[in-house]
């Protein structure tokens, strides 16, 4: 076994500029039944108190960029830029259009919204060439021995990361799938947008039908029955809330035989 088989990645941290505190408190507020927030960051409810690694969202970046943490138990931290390195400038052409944090916090309080659970936070980086984005395949060299990293189980680019233990994550005990194991964090490569996102996966107590009404703006997801609605900001990113209706059963059954084995020596 290599010398930092057992340096797990201990956390996940998205961290926001604070030059919008308005837009930030807001956001974070949403996340009052899924989280603890204190003094600007808040850190993600996992499903196992064992289980690494938690996924913060911090609101007190000095930073002018988006960026994600990643945090290994030995204090080690790699930095992600959440912005479009391809030097190409697209447009999506899926239709939707960017609401006010204030106009979404209205709409979910007159229609009765709840947000009941966080299945998974993520960024999509823009990447127009072949193969996956070289900041994800830098992340699958430093991170698959250090989590449980896992390719999405139909070939697309979207990468995830879903919680375990110490010892799943060494291949000391097998993954138990069956287990709910939120929240996960994804990581995609996308040639829709130059637009580089941020997505929080929500469960919520409406169905798709009903909350794609509310929300007409949004890009709706027939296939996964979601809709992705998009937060007016100054970020230089997309922000989405992906709305999802509250399934009775966590999806980690679906990653089986997809974990990256890493190499150990």
């Amino acid at each position: 076994m290599n010398e930092t088989a057992d340096d797990a990645l201990a956390e996940i941290v998205v961290k926001f500029p604070r030059s919008d505190t308005a837009l930030n408190r807001k956001i974070l507020t949403q996340f009052d039944k899924v989280g603890s927030n204190e003094n600007g960051k808040l850190r993600i409810k996992s499903s196992n108190d064992d289980f690494y690694p938690t996924i913060s969202i911090d609101t007190n970046s000095e930073n002018r960029k988006v960026l994600v943490e990643f945090q290994t138990s030995k204090g080690c931290k790699h930095e992600v830029l959440v912005k479009n390195t391809t030097g190409v400038e697209k447009k999506s052409l899926l239709k939707y259009s960017h609401l006010s944090i204030d106009a979404i916090i209205e709409r979910f309080s007159e229609n009765g919204i709840a947000i009941n659970g966080l299945d998974h936070v993520g960024f999509n980086l823009p990447w127009f060439s072949s193969g996956i984005h070289p900041l994800v395949e830098d992340l699958r060299r430093k991170f698959s021995s250090k989590c449980l990293y896992h390719k999405f189980p139909t070939g697309e680019p979207w990468d995830f990361i879903i919680p375990g233990s110490l010892n799943e994550i060494l291949m000391l005990d097998e993954v138990d799938y069956s287990k709910t194991r939120t929240p996960k964090f994804e990581i995609v490569s996308f040639d829709v947008s130059s637009t580089p996102l941020i997505q929080f996966d929500l469960q919520c107590n409406k169905k798709y039908e009903v909350f794609s009404m509310i929300f007409p703006e949004s890009l709706r997801d027939n296939q996964f029955k979601n809709i992705w609605i998009y937060i007016e900001n100054t970020y230089g990113v997309d922000i989405c809330f992906v709305l999802n209706e509250t399934g009775n059963k966590d999806w980690s059954p679906y990653f089986k035989g997809n974990r990256i084995i890493p190499l150990i020596h």
